[in-house]
């Protein structure tokens, strides 16, 4: 089965400008932003122009819309017992799920939130009724995916038992719609050691699988600068952080990761950075920082079986020129591009 590589692109230029820098950088799949990540967009549509744009730089770029997913905001938070701030996040989140529809995409990656008022039970039931409002209003295809967290502070989705008992109170006849993904510096930052050991690892996604009922429908593929059981979700780059290069090719070893996509994506901080990929059992989910490429080589080389023993470092735009194929997503971000463009000309 082929692993689908992408990339999370900058959009300073619009959505279907995203597509295009995707689709020049060798990607077969893609994630985006339909509107301001910092802001709710519970008011927010999308016009049926922009629509017809953002397709027509899909056809071009050769990437199917289901293998799009749009990454919601990050402001929202269902978790919350707060009953106005509840209110807007699903109603952001509902809104998010129909502008993605309205692209034809395949799914919406969202955080959880933290649980004020301290009952993780019934902050998880909080989860649940956002996303069945939210599948309920919005009928389609598109799927509704939860990311596990890094556990700070109260936020849901650090433990198998959260993302599942989030999953369970979805009714059964939309459960199909919905499902989960896992961050690795996430899981570490949590205190599932993914670095131990290979059978360390299975135990961590097999745990995860048994609670939810279902395999994960997308990784982030995220190095971690805090240690495990941290709590901290701060990005490093694969092989520089605490987990190690080891890990990852355990992880494209597993068969949970065959039929996987690969994106990365830029952010305004060059401190946060990650790579994903998704499955293509399930619909798509993933969000990363800064367009880099964790692999050795050209992805469109190895987009159909990505080696596992080859995952080097990151490709982005820094002060040295790089080939037409890798375009940069923004300007103002010191990207480190070294391992694979080797020295400088």
């Amino acid at each position: 089965m082929a692993r689908l590589i992408g990339v999370h692109t900058g959009d300073a230029l619009g959505i279907s400008a995203a597509a295009r820098r995707a689709g020049k950088a060798g990607a077969t799949a893609l994630q985006i932003f339909t509107a301001i990540p910092t802001y709710y967009g519970d008011k927010q549509s999308i016009r049926p122009e922009r629509v017809e744009r953002f397709r027509s730089a899909l056809a071009e770029s050769k990437i199917a819309p289901e293998h799009v997913v749009v990454h919601a905001a990050y402001v929202l938070n269902t978790a919350t017992a707060d009953e106005t701030k509840w209110e807007r996040s699903r109603a952001g989140l509902e809104r998010e799920l129909e502008r993605t529809t309205a692209l034809g995409l395949g799914a919406v990656c969202f955080h959880p939130g933290a649980a004020t008022g301290h009952d993780r039970a019934a902050a998880a039931k909080r989860v649940a009724r956002a996303m069945t409002a939210a599948l309920r209003a919005v009928p389609g295809p598109t799927r509704l995916l939860v990311e596990n967290t890094a556990g700070a502070g109260l936020t849901m989705g650090r433990t198998a038992e959260e993302v599942g008992a989030i999953l369970d109170g979805v009714p059964d006849d939309l459960r199909p719609r919905a499902g989960y993904g896992l961050d690795t510096c996430h899981l570490f930052a949590a205190g599932h050691d993914i670095a131990a050991s290979p059978a360390a690892q299975r135990a961590v996604l097999d745990e995860f699988e048994k609670a939810a009922g279902e395999p994960p429908r997308f990784f982030h593929l995220n190095d971690s600068e805090g240690e495990l059981g941290s709590n901290r979700d701060r990005h490093a780059l694969i092989g520089e952080g605490h987990i190690g290069l080891e890990p990852f090719r355990w992880l494209l070893r597993d068969p949970r990761t065959k039929g996987f996509r690969s994106f990365s994506r830029r952010r305004s901080k060059p401190s946060r950075r990650r790579t994903m990929t998704r499955p293509t059992h399930g619909t798509c989910g993933w969000s990363s920082s800064f367009a880099h490429w964790s692999h050795a080589g050209d992805p469109r080389a190895w987009a159909g079986n990505p080696p596992a023993t080859d995952i080097v470092g990151s490709l982005g735009c820094g002060t040295r020129a790089l080939p037409a194929r890798w375009p940069c997503t923004g300007s103002g971000g010191r990207w480190s591009a070294d391992r694979l463009r080797g020295p400088a000309r």
